[in-house]
């Protein structure tokens, strides 16, 4: 009902892969996403600042002049300006008065000024292991609904993760989504930390693997 379509989007992406990994057939993934993406749709075009978000974005002009897609312009010259090895730390320039949300949204893109691509590309890296050591947990846990909460917490976070690095790299439109565990911020991290720790949780109690008997 809110206008926060950032949020609206991770939650329904990892709803999608959820349901999918719950083992939900592939005509009622497919038609649950044709329904939403028609009602999000249905938002964006009676939302003038969404509407104006998607059109900067789709038909980018060159620069960084102010509209909706400022953020990303600012953010794309950040990542640029740090090369490979970065400007050093506490070192960027954009992350003062010229970058918005330096320390939420574009986090990724000071990290990339100051630290470099190598730093970037890291980042994204440990991101991509926390995702496979996640399922790997779901996998291996005790029972279906232990795997299913592991499940939950990294569709959750991998696909937040995944938006705020789209809308980092000009990837996708601008939104307000912060880069988990990485972002400056009380709830976002809180709830976070919470999910980490279910997630230990599941992977401190696997399901016991039964030896093999011998045919003898």
């Amino acid at each position: 009902k809110e206008p926060d379509m950032g949020t609206v989007a991770v939650i329904g992406m990892s709803m999608l892969v959820f349901f999918h990994i719950a083992g939900a057939k592939g005509r009622h993934i497919t038609a649950i996403a044709g329904l939403a993406f028609l009602v999000v749709a249905y938002k964006m075009l009676h939302e003038p600042y969404q509407r104006a978000r998607i059109m900067d974005w789709l038909f980018a002009k060159p620069g960084a002049e102010l509209g909706g897609n400022y953020q990303i312009n600012r953010a794309l010259i950040a990542l640029g300006s740090g090369g490979w090895t970065g400007c050093g730390y506490c070192g960027s320039i954009e992350k003062y008065f010229y970058l918005p949300e330096s320390t939420t949204d574009a986090i990724l893109a000071v990290i990339g000024e100051e630290l470099g691509v190598i730093a970037t590309w890291l980042v994204v890296a440990l991101f991509a292991y926390l995702v496979v050591r996640g399922l790997q947990v779901a996998a291996q846990a005790e029972d279906r609904f232990s795997g299913l909460v592991a499940a939950g917490v990294t569709c959750l976070i991998g696909v937040q993760a995944l938006l705020n690095i789209a809308v980092v790299t000009g990837c996708a439109p601008t939104t307000g989504v912060t880069l988990p565990l990485v972002s400056y911020g009380g709830s976002s991290l809180f709830f976070s930390l919470v999910g980490i720790g279910l997630l230990l949780n599941v992977a401190r109690h696997p399901r016991p693997v039964l030896p093999v008997r011998s045919a003898a």
